[in-house]
């Protein structure tokens, strides 16, 4: 969409569809609180490894027209992240006695170097052989950079599914934003008539991942409160507050600090009203 002079637009698709995504998410979360205690007990190491190797598998398939590129790309994920201490006995893995790889990989330096840098310098090559060729001022002045909200809802289908595939991924501690977005952008791509236009302009891949990714931060709450299993590392740090506090999460929470549980549940409605202000601003 950027390509197209569309940017303006692909901006307001990724803003709309996160602050959907994350209303809906929150509403489930005030719903589902209380229920999802019961179903979330019952996970094991079998049930996440069913979702992982399933996320693996969609992974593949979605990853263009070649799926051996993506399970390659897939493998040399998970080979990265070996690196470290083993979590059941503590022996060292591919570490070379370097104590800043005891941890592991860094994620934020690793998306970097693979990702941005990537970008970057496919950009810089792009503009060494010539550039892409750049839109005149009166080209720019045509394009159209309205959304109006009627067309945003018009894929009211796209973001309903997505925000639930989020609020499920979220309600499993551990997952993240990133699994949720790429099964949602599986899906999604897979039930459109015209999945080839994913990747080259068609906006149900913006809303998709964005509804997707942020519907997961409501959801990541519903382990925290019910379970006092963080979903994240933000709800690992809200848990941490609330043990200053003195309040313990778990499953007698809900009862014993009702008044503080829905003082959140509002404060996070409220932040996407303000999430949504600022983003029109910006």
């Amino acid at each position: 969409m950027a390509k197209r002079g569309e940017s303006h637009r692909a901006l307001k698709f990724a803003l709309y569809s996160s602050v959907t995504g994350d209303t809906i998410s929150d509403l489930l979360l005030i719903v589902l609180v209380v229920p999802f205690a019961a179903i979330a007990l019952q996970f094991g190491p079998l049930e996440y490894t069913a979702v992982l190797i399933f996320a693996f598998v969609l992974l593949a398939g979605i990853s263009g027209d070649s799926p051996v590129k993506g399970l390659i790309a897939i493998s040399v994920g998970v080979f990265l992240s070996t690196i470290g201490l083993d979590p059941v006995d503590g022996s060292q893995r591919m570490t070379f006695n370097e104590v800043n790889l005891y941890d592991g990989l860094p994620l934020i330096s690793l998306a970097v170097g693979a990702l941005a840098m990537a970008s970057v310098l496919g950009q810089i090559f792009d503009m060494w052989r010539g550039g892409e060729k750049r839109l005149s001022g009166e080209e720019f002045a045509r394009i159209k950079t309205r959304l109006p909200i009627g067309e945003f809802f018009s894929h009211w289908k796209t973001i309903g599914r997505s925000a639930l595939i989020g609020s499920g991924v979220g309600m499993l501690p551990g997952l993240g934003v990133t699994l949720a977005a790429f099964l949602s952008y599986g899906t999604a791509r897979r039930a459109s008539k015209t999945p080839e236009t994913f990747g080259k302009g068609n906006p149900e891949g913006i809303i998709a991942t964005e509804a997707a990714n942020s519907a997961v931060v409501g959801a990541n709450l519903v382990p925290t409160i019910a379970l006092g299993v963080p979903g994240n590392i933000a709800a690992a740090l809200l848990i941490g507050a609330f043990i200053i506090h003195g309040i313990v999460p778990g499953p007698f929470m809900m009862t014993m600090h009702g008044e503080l549980i829905y003082a959140l549940f509002a404060s996070m409605l409220m932040a996407n009203g303000v999430h949504l202000i600022i983003g029109k601003l910006g």
